[in-house]
């Protein structure tokens, strides 16, 4: 990898991009926040009913402000194209947003509490990255045709390590006790129903795997609540604001 050498993962702002593209290439644990929705094997099999509305267009209106880091319509627009959602769903241009501003209180609260990213950690995120492309000539190709930059890329990824190092921190916090009987009537709801589906002895260990991370994830959308009293959240999403009037009011 040729890091960036104008990117300090320690001191970098942030400001550029809030997007969540980058943890859904990574897969790391806000996919668990569950707005975008994912399938798991036999699990969470989601569709969504497209919602009509008109797009937001003009890019450098503010949606949201998290303590004063803004969130734009043109950052929420990327990325909602990044997930391949429809810019012009209402449904679709909030669950984004709620995702982003999870984001942005994630890593206020890592920076409050200390956490940093190290270059050796950069590093390592960055050949996972290249390894879940194939390779580096892949990823570039693929981030260029989403319209970020090698200097955003390495942003968004310095900003989603040290959220991840922050959310890791939560769930070695976090204790959850599995059931058998959890586990079984798991299996009669959601898998059994299922086509050619695999019996409860050869899933249950990622049935219970499953639940905890259910469980995991109500207990982050709660920490996203508790981050909301620590830190003041503005959304306009109905009536994007410029952000001179923005930091007006704030």
């Amino acid at each position: 990898m040729e890091q960036n050498k104008n990117i300090n993962p320690n001191t970098v702002s942030f400001t550029m991009h809030k997007n969540i593209v980058i943890i859904l290439v990574l897969v790391l644990l806000l996919v668990g926040l569950g707005y975008i929705g994912s399938e798991r094997g036999w699990f969470d099999k989601k569709t969504q009913t497209p919602d009509t509305s008109s797009a937001l267009v003009d890019d450098t209106a503010v949606v949201a402000s998290v303590d004063g880091d803004m969130i734009t319509v043109g950052e929420l627009n990327q990325s909602i194209v990044a997930v391949g959602g429809d810019v012009t769903s209402s449904e679709i241009q909030q669950q984004v947003l709620s995702q982003m501003i999870a984001q942005s209180l994630f890593r206020q609260k890592a920076l409050a509490l200390g956490i940093s990213v190290s270059e050796e950690e950069m590093q390592q995120a960055y050949a996972s990255l290249v390894e879940q492309f194939g390779s580096e000539e892949m990823l570039n190709q693929q981030t260029a045709s989403l319209g970020f930059s090698p200097d955003q890329v390495s942003e968004m990824l310095a900003e989603q390590v040290l959220v991840q190092k922050y959310t890791i921190s939560l769930r070695e916090q976090f204790q959850v006790t599995v059931t058998d009987e959890d586990v079984a009537q798991a299996y009669t709801s959601l898998v059994a129903p299922q086509e050619n589906a695999p019996t409860l002895e050869e899933s249950s260990e990622e049935i219970r795997q499953y639940l905890a991370e259910q469980e995991f994830e109500i207990y982050l959308l709660d920490v996203v609540e508790q981050l909301k009293s620590e830190f003041t959240v503005s959304t306009y999403l109905e009536n994007p604001m410029p952000a001179a009037e923005v930091e007006m009011a704030s």
